[in-house]
This record gives structure tokens, sequence and C-alpha cells, in this order.
């Protein structure tokens, strides 16, 4: 098998949620960057030492401790990452307090959630010096919508759009995942009924994927589901905004890329 191209570079993702490191692996990798992804502080370890990156992002909370004793280790202990940038993201109580740590520990700085695709792809490239900053919004892209009258569509097209690079085939592709995962979470959701703290999980990822891809009717009610809970009847509103967006990529992007179905 061939390696990658002399300019690839290599980014290490940690400990984010199945859909979002599935969709931003997507994303990334068709822009021409190779990702690796850890789920845990232990992962990433072994890959830090057997691999060199070009960034690093790691999650505020991991399954095996903290994101910024992760970040403060891969600073301090591992060679090939001494001046590599390294970022931590998530939801923090106090924001000032995890900046400060990161300067605390010599890592580039915290992100906070919400994040979008799109930003967190411009810190990217900034950070990794890979297509500059220069050509960003140097010209807008008309959607990859044209011919159809798109009122109060369920998602984000500008969003959706931006994430993609104008890219229709991406698009369709980001949109399959995106259903894919939304569609596992509720049903996962329906047999968690009465477990609430296993519930609020799903709620909270099911938030977090759909606001990546700006499927914000689908990120409300699963907000008010992670806040408040939610019943067999919320569970079926719910169903219907992921069957929305559904039924928008199957009509608005009919015949995309290569012509699969979503």
């Amino acid at each position: 098998m061939p390696g990658p191209q002399d300019d690839t570079k290599t980014l290490l993702i940690v400990g984010d949620p199945a859909l979002s490191r599935s969709l931003m692996q997507l994303v990334l990798n068709k822009l021409h960057y190779a990702v690796c992804c850890a789920g845990s502080a232990a992962e990433a370890r072994r890959a830090a030492r057997r691999s060199r990156f070009a960034l690093v992002l790691v999650a505020l909370n991991l399954p095996d401790g903290s994101g910024l004793e992760l970040g403060s280790w891969l600073r301090r202990e591992v060679r090939s990452l001494d001046e590599v940038p390294i970022l931590v993201f998530g939801d923090a109580w106090d924001e000032a307090s995890a900046r400060n740590a990161c300067r605390e520990a010599g890592l580039q700085g915290y992100l906070a959630k919400p994040l979008s695709i799109g930003r967190l792809l411009g810190i990217i490239r900034e950070l990794t010096q890979q297509g500059g900053t220069g050509e960003a919004g140097a010209t807008e892209k008309p959607l990859p919508f044209r011919g159809r009258e798109l009122m109060d569509p369920p998602i984000d097209l500008e969003r959706l759009a931006d994430i993609a690079d104008g890219d229709r085939q991406l698009i369709v592709e980001i949109g399959s995942l995106y259903l894919a995962t939304a569609t596992r979470y509720v049903e996962d959701m329906r047999r968690a009924l009465g477990a609430g703290e296993e519930l609020r999980r799903l709620a909270h990822a099911l938030k977090g994927a759909s606001r990546n891809v700006g499927a914000d009717r689908v990120a409300e009610l699963a907000e008010a589901a992670e806040k408040h809970g939610t019943d067999e009847a919320g569970l079926g509103l719910l169903e219907r905004r992921v069957e929305e967006v559904r039924r928008f990529f199957e009509e608005t992007l009919a015949g995309a890329g290569s012509g699969e179905s979503l």
C-alpha cells in the first residue's frame, strides 16, 4: 500500500464521541489530512510513542482520566510533540480555569463546546499551516442545491456546505453518517427509557452530533431530553424530526455523487 503524500499531515484526535470522531475523520480525510483516533488516554499514549503528529486534539473528559492531564503528559514526556500544537476541547464548568490550566501546561489552548466543525477546520488549517488562511472566505461558494426552493429546511445548509467546503458528494456522505448515527441514538434512547443517566448520556451525544451538522431542531429536542428526560411521545417527536432531515436529503440531493440513497 502506498504511503501518504509528502504534504499529508497526521492529526491525533483523543476521546471524542463516536459520531463526531467519525464525522471529523470523514471531513479531514477528504481535505487530505490523515487522522488517528484514540478513545482513551492509554490509547493516546501508545499512539504518541509510535507515530508523529502535526496536531493533537484532546477531549477534556476521557474515560480513563483528564484531558488536561493527558495533554500535559504528552507535552512533557513525548519528545516528538515538543513543538506540536496540543488543544483541549469540551464542556468546562469554568472555562477561564481550563484556559489557564492549558497555558500552564504549555498547551495551545482550550476550545469550548459547542464547537462547529467549520470553526475547528479553520483552527486546524491555521495551526498546521495547510491551505493557509488567505483563501478562506476569499470567494463565496454557492450552496450546492441549485434549482430547488429551499423553504425552512430542517438543517442549516450554510453550515453543512461550510463543513464540506461546497463538495456535494461529501455533503451526501456526511448526511448518511449523521442519519445512521442519529437513528441509532434514538433507538438506544427508547431502550433506555426510565434509565435516567444513560438516557441523558445518549441525548447529550445526539445533541452534539446534530449541532455539528446543523440539524438544530433535532438538537433542541435532544437537549430538552438531556435536561428534563423524555417519554414515548417525546421520542416519537425526535424520530419525526430525524425523519424530516432524512426526507430533506433524499429529496434535495437525489442523484448526487454516486447516486446511493440515504
